[in-house]
């Protein structure tokens, strides 16, 4: 499961649970996958539920179909796993294919295998990383492991932008209003 990014376009951001966030880390220094964080706060709302305020956010390194990049998470207290947003979606130029259970990342011009998560949301595979990641620590720190210039940067993944409005302006999306 922590090596999923959930399919969650209800969310606002990036996000992930504290619990979520110690596996990912276990399993990284264990790798010896680097990783980083920052403080930074961001307030969730998760439903009808009360907010949630974020107080730390992560960059974690990220393999996509062998393309190396990064993920911004903030991390909050509550039982959730790694939930990607909507934002991070359109950045990545997700478009998915049902029957054939693949994700094509438009802008990453690569096809993957979707995964089915434990809560059974659609999900991605993060940990599918380039053979070779020597090249990772021929910097202080290592390369991809620098804060983004924009703090609403999602991702860092080369020709996708950090972040996307979640409805660009040229979307066929629209959203419905509940029928009370």
């Amino acid at each position: 499961a922590s090596t999923s990014l959930v399919i969650d376009t209800a969310c606002q951001r990036l996000v992930m649970g504290s619990d979520h966030a110690q596996i990912m880390k276990q399993r990284f220094e264990v790798s010896k996958i680097p990783f980083r964080t920052r403080p930074l706060s961001h307030v969730f709302q998760f439903g009808e539920g009360p907010p949630i305020v974020a107080q730390l956010q992560w960059l974690i390194l990220a393999g996509l179909f062998q393309v190396l990049g990064a993920l911004l998470p903030f991390e909050v207290s509550s039982p959730i796993p790694l939930l990607g947003s909507l934002s991070v979606f359109v950045s990545l130029g997700l478009i998915l294919d049902l029957p054939q259970g693949v994700a094509y990342l438009s802008r990453l011009e690569v096809s993957l295998r979707l995964v089915i998560c434990p809560t059974g949301h659609l999900g991605l595979r993060i940990d599918d990383f380039p053979d070779d990641m020597s090249h990772l620590y021929q910097s202080e720190p290592p390369m991809g492991l620098q804060w983004p210039q924009n703090p609403r940067d999602e991702i860092i993944f080369e020709g996708c932008p950090g972040w996307s409005p979640p409805l660009p302006a040229d979307s066929a999306l629209t959203t419905t209003t509940p029928v009370v």
